[in-house]
């Protein structure tokens, strides 16, 4: 068991200050009691808890996709192997002998930071780090393969400079298009530099040559961020137009960058600073656009150890057009934030709340631009350590989320709904 608040605590510098397949009560996990919840928290909606893995210490940088068909999958790193793992279930995926569990990669040290999206037509598509040589790769398997298998997988080098994957973002286009943000450090004279880089393929993405790749930006490294932390996320609007929320190379600020067309050439990247303090803001940031061309992100103010969520409506890569604020800030909150959107716009967050060691989660539907729009609840509480390396889904009344339960070393699937109380 490894407990990863003292990865980032001596970084930061701080001390500790939602249809359900199986309409059940939690199992496998305790709930918190009143008394252990923190001030604002509302009641847990009817909400399966579910093991899916747990063959050694599993559950790493998970990525979760619940596709339109009711199929859930998952990409995950198994800890004890270094190896890049897949599951996904059909339905009744609250029981957990309906998941079917398989293997990606498995050569070398890999799985870092995977990001899944799963086309229309049911493909998978992840990208993730190998941390062995230090590369960005790429794997795809086919809607009729078994891609419970490793030889079903078509794998791809994306990026084999420098130090790159540290941190990865993936999403499709309408069009199929993939699109991954990443970064990639990298030796300069007697220090060394952090860029964020964008990289797009429209077909036989399993072939590292198909892939254009380009520096968005890229700055001193100054400081010396765990790995975990980093983080970098990536959408694209309705109008083509690409997003990507990402930690600054100083590991200070977050910043956004974003690029309408012709976005395989650096000229034509916008960035700015949405949020910047003395240190570390930003941290595993989370991006997601609504169909009114809103950005919305999530991510972890280590400063202040606080759950940050920031909006712009239009016009983004001006300073001033973004709101932020605190959406939790009783404890030490807010890491491995997950941020989606329903089809009604309401905000939903998952993260680690490392004050009562738990997964918890935010919601907001109307006034989401003052912490009083916001509801917060306690999802799982197993008495030791549960909630690292959320990834959330909402769609059809029914949250969802993928993470690493610290405490059993496993891999846990959770959906509730209704999603909320509103307001």
């Amino acid at each position: 068991m490894r407990r990863l608040p003292s990865v980032l605590l001596p970084i930061a510098g701080l001390a500790l200050a939602c249809s359900v397949e199986e309409p059940t009560g939690p199992t496998g996990s305790g709930q918190p009691t009143a008394e252990q919840r923190p001030a604002g928290t509302t009641d847990a909606a009817l909400t399966t808890i579910t093991f899916i893995d747990q063959a050694g210490s599993v559950g790493w940088y998970t990525s979760l996709v619940s596709g339109g068909d009711g199929r859930q999958h998952i990409t995950y790193q198994d800890r004890s192997n270094f190896d890049l793992k897949y599951a996904t279930c059909a339905s009744g995926c609250g029981s957990s002998s309906n998941w079917t569990k398989g293997f990606i990669d498995q050569t070398g040290s890999v799985g870092q930071h995977s990001s899944l999206e799963v086309g229309s037509n049911g493909r998978r598509h992840v990208a993730y780090r190998d941390e062995t040589n230090q590369d960005l790769k790429f794997a795809t398997c086919a809607p009729t393969a078994d891609c419970s298998l490793a030889a079903s997988w078509t794998k791809a080098r994306v990026d084999t400079q420098d130090d790159a994957g540290l941190a990865t973002g993936l999403t499709l286009g309408a069009d199929g298009r993939r699109h991954v943000s990443y970064l990639r450090r990298r030796m300069a004279g007697a220090g060394q530099t952090m860029a964020l880089l964008y990289a797009t393929c429209s077909s036989a993405c399993g072939q590292a040559a198909n892939w254009i790749k380009v520096t968005v930006d890229e700055g001193p490294d100054a400081t010396a961020v765990t790995e975990d932390f980093l983080g970098t996320s990536i959408a694209i609007g309705r109008n083509g137009r690409r997003h990507i929320s990402y930690l600054n190379s100083a590991g200070s600020d977050l910043r956004y960058a974003t690029c309408l067309s012709g976005c395989d050439q650096a000229a034509n990247w916008q960035k700015v600073t949405v949020d910047a303090g003395a240190v570390q803001i930003g941290f595993n940031s989370s991006l997601a656009v609504g169909p009114d061309g809103a950005v919305h992100i999530g991510y972890l103010n280590s400063t202040n150890a606080d759950l940050k969520y920031a909006r712009c409506a239009s016009d983004c890569a001006k300073a001033s057009n973004w709101t932020k604020l605190p959406v939790a800030a009783s404890g030490f909150v807010g890491a491995f934030p997950s941020l989606a959107l329903d089809a009604s716009g309401r905000i939903h967050i998952s993260y680690h709340d490392w004050g009562i060691e738990a997964l918890s989660y935010a919601t907001c539907k109307g006034g989401c631009l003052s912490p009083l729009g916001w509801s917060r609840q306690v999802l799982d509480d197993n008495g030791q350590s549960v909630g690292q390396f959320t990834s959330l889904t909402a769609r059809d009344g029914v949250v969802r989320i993928s993470y690493y339960d610290d405490g059993n070393d496993d891999l846990k699937f959770l959906t509730s709904a209704p999603l909320v109380n509103p307001f």
